[in-house]
Order: C-alpha cells, then structure tokens, then sequence
C-alpha cells in the first residue's frame, strides 16, 4: 500500500508545516512519537502511552450531565466548572457528589438520604467518617470505622452521643450511661 511519508522534521522546522508559519507544525520528536510545534516552540508531545502538554489545557466548562473531563465509556462522570466563578464540582452517575471552592469543600448525595465521606490513615488503618442522616443504628459522625462511637440527630434540636453501639448520652437535657 501506497504511504506519503516525509523527514522527520524538528522542533524549529516540523514536516508538515504551513506557508505562513514554517516554525508552526506536527513533527517527528523520536521513534514513535509525534510533536506540535507552535513558534517553534513544542507545545504537544505524544507518545504511545500518554499525550503531554507544555501549555495550559483548556476544557469546555461541561455540567452535571456532560463533564467537560470525563471519561469515554462513562459520560455522565467527571469533572466540570460551577456555575459560579472558581468552583469545581465532581459529577458520578449525572450527580453533583462534590465540590470545591477556595473556601469549602461539600460532599453530597441526592440519590441517598445518607452521605459519606470516609478518611483513612493507610499507615495504621484507622477511619473516620462523617455520615449524614446517622441514626441509632448508623451515627452520622463514627471514629475507628467500626461504628461503635459516634454522634447522631435523633430529632430536632437533639445530638445523641454512643459508643459500644449503645445510646450514652442525649444533649437533650436527657442521659444514659
């Protein structure tokens, strides 16, 4: 079969190139790999594994739905820009599941009436989570991952606090122990 093959080509003078910008192109940058040139400057570099950038990479903004990040065989999972000015929010399964601002961080979860947001220390294993819409049974708030101490909402205008999964205090006005 037939192929149009050209010189490899360099930064400064890539193979293909335009009358107006001989300095401007896509080159040979080693075996296998392929380069953009802007000025001749390399902006682009990709190889059989991976693409890197020597300039910003700019995304469209996308939303919940249609990251502007996202991946190819799970488009409703990403990443995109609020709809306020810095702010990055995290989308899994066309849901809005975490955000980032320069002054909060909120995890959330529509599907669920329970959110967590699990913290592990991988040097010794030990967990703390913050577990929304705790009950009894579940604390909204559990050291050690094991559920045993923790502290819930059991309603309004009351925390309860318990360890070794038993109810111990309630900030109520009421106790237990």
């Amino acid at each position: 079969t037939p192929q149009l093959q050209m010189g490899n080509g360099a930064v400064g003078a890539p193979s293909y190139s335009f009358t107006g910008g001989t300095n401007t192109g896509i080159y040979q940058a080693s075996a296998g790999n392929f380069a953009i040139a802007c000025s001749g400057t390399q902006v682009g570099l990709w190889t059989a594994s991976q693409f890197t950038s020597a300039v910003p990479v700019t995304i469209p903004d996308g939303s919940t739905a249609s990251p502007g990040l996202r991946f190819a065989n799970d488009t409703d999972t990403g990443i995109y820009r609020g709809v306020t000015s810095n702010e990055i929010l995290f989308s899994t399964g066309n849901a809005n599941t975490f955000s980032l601002t320069s002054v909060d961080a909120t995890l959330s979860n529509a599907s669920t009436s329970q959110t967590r947001l699990n913290v592990t220390n991988s040097s010794n294993s030990t967990t703390y989570r913050l577990e929304l819409g705790g009950s009894a049974s579940v604390a909204s708030s559990t050291v050690i991952g094991n559920g045993n101490f923790g502290i819930y909402s059991s309603a309004a205008s009351a925390i309860v606090h318990r360890w070794n999964s038993t109810q111990n205090l309630a900030q109520n006005g009421t106790a237990s122990l």
